[in-house]
């Protein structure tokens, strides 16, 4: 997972209190759930390597901000 996660109860955390938090599947799939913007976010397809991680998290914080705002 993105650098400064941390996994609790099969869900990753984010560092600090941003709140939002996620599933990821063996291939790539993502739950993104960020409960102050009322947004989850369900990504199917594979990501492809691991170091596009970051950028499929980074895209899902964002998209779930710009709804809202």
């Amino acid at each position: 997972m993105a650098n400064g996660w941390s996994c609790s109860a099969q869900w990753w955390h984010p560092s600090g209190a941003t709140g939002d938090f996620s599933a990821v599947g063996v291939y790539g799939q993502y739950i993104y759930v960020n409960p102050a913007e009322r947004t989850v976010i369900v990504k199917l397809s594979d990501h492809g390597t691991e170091r596009d991680e970051q950028e499929t998290i980074d895209a899902m914080r964002d998209l779930s901000h710009n709804l809202h705002h």
